[in-house]
């Protein structure tokens, strides 16, 4: 029913836009999804659910977390107590997440419908959130059996290296790296550091020209993390 679906929608709006950089509010908002999603015993309700936490979610990540990237672990850490309260619901959203974002799978390899800076701005605050997936899944979440596993982000990186370089790779890797360089550095160590290291030698004398900021940015942020430890990033939050 109409009403019905109107109720889920303003509920899950509502909840999506309370979360903030706390543990117990992420606790509260996820532990309030579960108990109102828990009891859409009709399938269709249940999927209409999933739906809307979808493009919530995402929406928030292109807006919030595109401008205020620490704003992407809050938004990350309820999707993943979300995705252990209801597996189902973890394989949909990671799909919708990929249409999304192609680049997941396809690093410079796909076709993004605009290469206008508004669109990848937007699209900048999705690869927050991935990454915010990822830097959680070796650390506070390791322990969660639902989660983006931490090897997924060695291989978004990596899938750069073996594609050819688009006006959109620079923005892409800056953005995933700054979210998720300290968890794939605690996880791989000086195997990072070689990535990292092809990444300046290979690919940054490949990038096209047109892209020149954040082809500059991109190198700098590299050379900052070769040059010696990396901090934890701001905005990552921790159980009270």
């Amino acid at each position: 029913p109409k009403a019905e679906e109107l109720n889920i929608k303003m509920h899950i709006n509502k909840q999506i836009g309370q979360i903030c950089d706390s543990w117990s509010q992420v606790r509260k908002v996820a532990i309030n999804l579960r108990e109102f999603i828990s009891v859409k015993s009709e399938i269709n309700a249940r999927w209409f659910a999933y739906e809307m936490l979808v493009q919530k979610i995402l929406s928030q990540a292109e807006t919030q977390c595109a401008l205020q990237k620490r704003s992407s672990f809050s938004l990350a850490a309820t999707t993943i107590v979300l995705f252990n309260y209801f597996p189902e619901f973890m394989q949909y959203f990671m799909e919708k997440l990929k249409e999304k974002c192609p680049f997941i799978e396809k690093g410079s390899d796909c076709s993004l419908s605009s290469n206008d800076s508004r669109y990848l701005e937007t699209i900048s605050g999705v690869v927050h959130l991935y990454a915010a997936l990822i830097a959680y899944s070796h650390g506070h979440f390791s322990s969660y059996e639902k989660k983006v596993d931490i090897s997924e982000g060695w291989k978004f990186v990596a899938g750069f290296l073996n594609s050819k370089p688009q006006i959109f790779t620079s923005m892409v890797l800056c953005a995933f790296l700054d979210i998720a360089s300290h968890s794939l550095w605690l996880k791989y160590g000086v195997h990072f550091q070689k990535l990292l290291t092809t990444i300046k030698d290979e690919l940054y004398p490949k990038l096209p020209k047109g892209s020149t900021a954040s082809n500059e940015s991109l190198l700098l942020y590299i050379e900052s993390i070769l040059g010696g430890s990396i901090n934890t990033p701001d905005g990552y939050i921790i159980s009270e």
